[in-house]
């Protein structure tokens, strides 16, 4: 009974809902988690409920158990599991339940999952807690987000000066005798990074005398022809510093990137000192909207491992593919950087399929393997010592 006696706004009193939460006083026993709460690193191998009854149920009970999604998704994150647990009806008596964790290879934050558990047989026996989390903690290293992507690549250029190429921006030497220039303005400049990014920022360092400023815009594109204004510097008054410009951006993906430099407030020569791009390969990881399930019964049966790992630098790489038919496997391998290191595609029989990669090119470090059988893709990191 609630006992309302007062309502700061008018003389009605009201309840929009009432909980109320225990044990039947009757109760024969209960049933508990021993954890209602499981971590696990993702390379691990399961995760381990253990539920158990607390009191002497004569005639013993039933309950039902399944995994559902919280932010881990099955299959890509764990393996779902379902089933019924009968205890005898002895006190203590408990059973473990195992939850497959999946090592996915792709780095991302910590995610959960449930084990609910539900129809209990006997009424009179409690149950304290009905869901059980399991946390997975990821273990796999992000790309490396501090590399210049833009170091050393390709570049062209609507016009030079004598001398100053389109290449010196990219050169690594930020002094005042290494840089790109043409005139008159307007002129552009443009990097090819190789491969696709997906873009956190850029830096533009223009020549610098403590006096002249610069006005550019920057784009973006995937094909070197279709483009995306990702920065306007064209208001800029502030004279260039040995700083540079820095535009931050919100993973734009890209592969090429181009500076329009509008104007010049001392001369009607454009420069650029040096350029720089940041981010991670946006083709490193494959999104989990493109990892497909087989349409047959024997997909189960798709399995990657490699081995030795770590390896050294002059050795093989092991890579076995156990498939679940005769078909073909297409074998990539990534740099942190997100540059290819390796590709190819081998014939795979039905069965345990082992091909060997030489390693004797790959600095130490970690790579990533990506290995695509019928549409689905499964990826293994690997250490290079």
């Amino acid at each position: 009974r609630v006992n309302m006696n007062f309502n700061s706004a008018n003389v009605g009193v009201h309840i929009v809902e009432f909980e109320a939460y225990g044990a039947p006083s009757n109760s024969n026993g209960s049933i508990t988690f021993d954890a209602t709460s499981v971590t696990v690193d993702e390379d691990a191998a399961n995760a381990t409920f253990t539920v158990r009854l607390n009191g002497n149920i004569p005639g013993g009970l039933t309950l039902d158990y399944t995994t559902t999604d919280g932010t881990a998704t099955e299959p890509d994150d764990y393996t779902a599991v379902s089933g019924t647990l009968t205890f005898s009806g002895n006190d203590q008596e408990s059973y473990d339940i195992t939850v497959p964790v999946i090592d996915d290879g792709n780095p991302e934050t910590a995610e959960d999952f449930f084990l609910d558990l539900s129809n209990l047989s006997d009424p009179l026996v409690a149950m304290n807690t009905t869901r059980a989390t399991g946390n997975i903690n990821d273990d796999d290293t992000p790309p490396d987000n501090t590399v210049n992507l833009a170091l050393n690549k390709p570049t062209t250029a609507s016009g030079e000066e004598t001398g100053q190429t389109s290449g010196l921006a990219v050169d690594g030497d930020y002094s005042l005798s290494s840089w790109w220039g043409a005139n008159p303005y307007t002129q552009w400049w443009q990097v090819d990074l190789q491969e696709e990014y997906d873009l956190s920022r850029i830096v533009v360092f223009n020549y610098y005398d403590g006096t002249r400023y610069y006005q550019y815009d920057v784009e973006a594109s995937t094909d070197g022809t279709n483009w995306t204004p990702i920065a306007d510097f064209n208001t800029n008054t502030v004279p260039a510093t040995a700083a540079g410009n820095t535009f931050p951006l919100n993973g734009t993906t890209a592969r090429y990137i181009r500076v329009n430099m509008n104007f010049n407030s001392a001369n009607v020569g454009v420069h650029i000192v040096e350029f720089e791009a940041y981010g991670a390969p946006s083709n490193l990881i494959p999104l989990r909207a493109n990892t497909l399930a087989f349409n047959d019964q024997t997909s189960n049966n798709y399995a990657v491992d490699v081995y030795p790992n770590p390896v050294e630098s002059d050795n093989l790489i092991s890579l076995m593919v156990t498939s679940p038919s005769d078909t073909s496997a297409s074998v990539t391998i990534y740099g942190t950087t997100g540059i290819k290191i390796f590709s190819n595609t081998f014939k795979t029989l039905e069965g345990i399929n082992e091909f060997s990669i030489p390693s004797a090119s790959m600095q130490s470090g970690i790579y990533y393997i990506v290995v695509n059988l019928q549409g689905r893709e499964k990826i293994k990191k690997i250490i290079v010592k």
